[in-house]
Formats: C-alpha cells, sequence, structure tokens
C-alpha cells in the first residue's frame, strides 16, 4: 500500500497538494493539536493556472453545481485531464458512471457502463488504496455484474470494514461510514440468501443511535428480516432432519 505522507516529528510541519495521502507525526501520549493551513493558487507568473487548483475547482463544481450525473462524469474527467493521478477523481468518475447505468433499459449499453465504471474504481484503488469508501463502492458496482464472483466482491466489502475499523482504532469518526459500508455488504449478503452472515454483518450497525434513526431504521429492518429467514431455515432442516 501507498504509505502517506508525514512530517519527521512533532513541531514539524508538512506541506502536500490536496490529492496526496497524508498523516500526522506519532503521538503516543498526551493531546495532539493540528494547525492546518489551507493555500489557494492563483495563476502562475505566465497567466496559467496550477493544474491542481484547476482540478480542485473542477470537482467542486461536479459535487455542488449539477444534479445531472452524465454532466457530473464529464467534469470528473476534465478534472482527470489536468491531474491524471488523482485518486479521488477517479473515484468520483466511477461512482458517476454506476449511477448513469441504473435507469438504463438496454442491458448490453447497461454492461458497458458498468465496465467502465468499474475500471475507474479499480485504477482509483491503485492511487488511494486506503479509501475504505472506495472499497465498498467498488463492491457495490462489482455485485451489478454477474461475471465477477462473490469471493472478489466479498474481499471489496470486507477491505472497507477492515480499513474503517482501523480508523476507529485511531481515533477517526468514521462510524457513520462503517455503518453505511456494512449495511451494503449485509444487503448484499441477503440477496444471496446467506441469512447468518448478513445478521453478523448488520449486527455491526448501532440501529438504537437516535442520531441516526432514518438511515439505520433500514438497516433493522433487513436485520430482522435475515434473523427471521434464517430461523425459518433452522425449523426446516430440523424437519428434514
Amino acid at each position: 500500500a501507498i504509505q502517506p505522507l508525514k512530517p519527521i516529528g512533532s513541531r514539524h510541519a508538512l506541506m502536500h497538494h490536496s490529492c496526496h495521502r497524508h498523516a500526522g507525526a506519532g503521538t503516543f501520549s498526551g493531546t495532539r493539536d493540528i494547525l492546518v493551513l489551507f493555500l489557494t493558487a492563483t495563476m502562475r507568473k505566465n497567466g496559467g493556472m496550477d493544474p491542481l487548483e484547476q482540478s480542485a475547482r473542477i470537482k467542486g463544481r461536479a459535487m455542488t453545481s449539477s444534479k445531472d450525473f452524465t454532466e457530473r462524469a464529464n467534469l470528473h474527467r476534465e478534472a482527470i485531464k489536468f491531474v491524471p493521478d488523482d485518486g479521488e477523481a477517479w473515484h468520483y468518475l466511477g461512482m458517476c458512471l454506476q449511477e448513469i447505468s441504473v435507469p438504463e433499459d438496454d442491458e448490453g449499453k447497461r454492461a458497458k457502463i458498468l465496465q467502465l465504471s468499474t475500471r475507474a474504481l479499480m485504477h482509483a484503488s491503485h492511487l488511494i488504496p486506503s479509501d475504505a469508501k472506495l472499497w465498498s463502492n467498488m463492491g457495490i458496482t462489482l455485485s451489478k455484474q454477474s461475471h465477477y464472483d462473490r469471493e472478489i466482491v466479498e474481499k471489496c466489502y470486507k477491505e472497507s470494514l477492515r480499513l474503517h475499523h482501523k480508523c476507529l482504532e485511531v481515533g477517526c469518526d468514521v462510524v457513520s461510514d462503517l455503518e453505511t459500508a456494512a449495511f451494503n455488504y449485509g444487503l448484499y449478503l441477503s440477496n444471496l440468501d446467506e441469512w447468518k452472515d448478513a445478521v453478523n454483518i448488520l449486527n455491526l450497525i448501532d440501529c438504537t443511535d437516535k442520531l441516526t434513526k432514518p438511515r439505520n431504521e433500514h438497516a433493522e429492518k433487513l436485520r430482522l428480516f435475515c434473523a427471521s429467514q434464517l430461523k425459518k431455515e433452522s425449523q426446516l432442516n430440523e424437519i428434514h432432519v
């Protein structure tokens, strides 16, 4: 995996482009205080704007000003032209393509769009391999294509959960993202009638949290459904025995 940029120790600064993976110096006791400064590039002396700034502005426009996924995808493609190794842009492009495929009635065309989505997400995974949300989204995209077997799809979901748990261990607030990934994984398993595995994954979601109740109501309903199906399956097995 690509290691993040880090300062050489405490009380040192690190300057980096926004698309580069980074982390702070290791802290083993006490309280860590971090000072973060954001510098926005304007124009170069020759009159041209820095490619990274161009890319960031285009991605921002795609995320905030357009509700049309085709337009968003085109904007992310434009951003990639300025910074070809921007994993975030490749990730967003892959997700836009996935959304574009949903209403497509032509199965052949839909399959080709999903293939493009998969290529974009796989390329992103080489650039930002520690992005937990990316692996969950990859699992969703692969699960929509029958030629990817269960082992490959589950590998993506498991990697997403592993990375989210690593983030929790170091104190990052990723509970919402972790629960979203767990719901996606649980839904995938339930569609395979793998009730026991689905229940185990869905148990990662705290459905008692009132702050996330609207989202987690769906998870709780799915968990209860899977649990009931698992009970029926066990009863049938007992009858046959």
